[in-house]
């Protein structure tokens, strides 16, 4: 692996909140910390297919299988799948063949392409010092139902466990569970 980046172990895809978003999660280990990746809707449900189950009874190749074939056959095949950059929100992708050439790609490209070849995942170590997050042990149990190791094993810096991300996890929960009390009235009005 290249110096500067760093193997995240890839934890699945959750669906969250009462609007369904589509979050991958990966953990980085050495500092227990956890990158969430936001995903699309079509992506997101890709990805979980492909964890969940062995996908290969299609009958028909998705577009990443068909690239995922083609980088396989391509001078070499595929070194590494990684995460470079992060930038508003956004996480950049590259795909580096064995000759040494870098395609740019989407984040879920990258994680889907992955369970395709059955590569890991690398992420720059200056994405995750922006973009992981450090949330209590008992918060991903609850929210995300992972557990990534005792609260005494939390890497340096776990009194900056990410409060705002925290925060939001349990807004969508409590969204979700508040979704009983906003029905429709009879008139099919939203209740203010």
């Amino acid at each position: 692996m290249e110096s500067g980046y760093v193997e995240v172990d890839y934890h699945g895809v959750r669906v969250i909140g009462p609007e369904s978003f589509f979050c991958a999660v990966l953990v980085w280990n050495e500092q227990s910390r956890v990158l969430p990746v936001w995903l699309s809707p079509i992506d997101g449900a890709e990805l979980a297919e492909r964890t969940l189950e062995d996908s290969s009874g299609r009958r028909r190749p998705t577009p990443h299988d068909v690239l995922a074939d083609v980088l396989s056959r391509y001078d070499g095949g595929v070194e590494r799948l990684a995460l470079t950059s992060y930038y508003e929100g956004v996480f950049i992708g590259e795909i580096r063949t064995a000759s040494g050439e870098d395609i740019d790609a989407r984040a879920s490209d990258v994680l889907i392409l992955s369970q395709i070849l059955g590569l890991p995942i690398d992420v720059d170590e200056d994405v995750l010092n922006q973009a992981a997050l450090h949330i209590a042990p008992e918060e991903l149990e609850e929210y995300l139902d992972l557990d990534i190791g005792d609260a005494a094993e939390v890497g340096e810096g776990a009194h900056g466990i990410d409060e705002e991300f925290q925060e939001m996890l349990r807004d969508l929960d409590s969204d979700n569970s508040d979704d009983s009390d906003d029905a429709d009235d009879d008139n099919g009005d939203e209740k203010a």
